[in-house]
């Protein structure tokens, strides 16, 4: 059989792309869940006194 490095980088390159696919599934549901959690839990935040904005654009040192 000539074709055999062809079969050989064929399948390779066809499990190397299923790999990649599951680990841009996993990244993709990680992610859609810690945005999911942060917008749970914005309403129950406080919101911050102007004291504690010392590190903004017009904070005076």
């Amino acid at each position: 059989m000539q074709r055999l490095p062809t079969a050989v980088l064929a399948t390779g390159l066809a499990i190397i792309s299923m790999g990649s696919l599951f680990a841009g599934l996993v990244l993709d549901t990680v992610t859609r869940g810690r945005r999911e959690l942060k917008r749970l839990f914005y309403p129950a935040a406080e919101p911050a006194s102007r004291g504690s904005q010392l590190h903004g654009p017009r904070a005076k040192a």
